[in-house]
């Protein structure tokens, strides 16, 4: 049952992150841009990239024995787990082919954060052997 709270705490901190970190980047795109500007999930990609990027460190942080069980259950699991979001990727990715009438920024999007996310994740690994030597 405690690891559960762990979980529920860390995803609770997670998802009102996602909602604000994702609103916020479309909210500065709106206003350097307008409402012209295409329908891009930029702010989606954000939150994945840096929970990639977060993920990479506390991976090395666990295999050197720095994270206890609850602070993986908390971080990983939990906050991480809550602030990226595949099923909101792969649903604003349908949409944009869809109202686009092509492949073009679907396509765009996918690669973007695949490239991205995986890239954060290896310079997120290294930038904490980096610190921890």
């Amino acid at each position: 049952m405690q690891e559960l709270l762990f979980v529920g705490v860390g995803g609770f901190v997670g998802a009102v992150s996602r909602f604000y970190l994702s609103g916020w980047v479309r909210g500065l795109l709106f206003q350097r841009y307008g409402p012209e500007f295409p329908f891009f999930a930029l702010g989606t990609m954000a939150v994945n990239v840096a929970g990639c990027f977060l993920i990479g460190l506390a991976t090395v942080l666990v295999q050197r024995n720095h994270l206890s069980t609850e602070t993986q259950l908390v971080l990983m699991t939990g906050f991480l787990g809550a602030l990226t979001t595949f099923s909101t990727f792969g649903s604003e990715t349908v949409e944009m082919f869809l109202k686009e009438g092509d492949a073009r920024f679907a396509l765009l999007n996918v690669v973007g954060n695949l490239a991205l996310g995986i890239g954060a994740v290896v310079l997120g690994r290294w930038s904490a052997q980096l610190v921890l030597g």
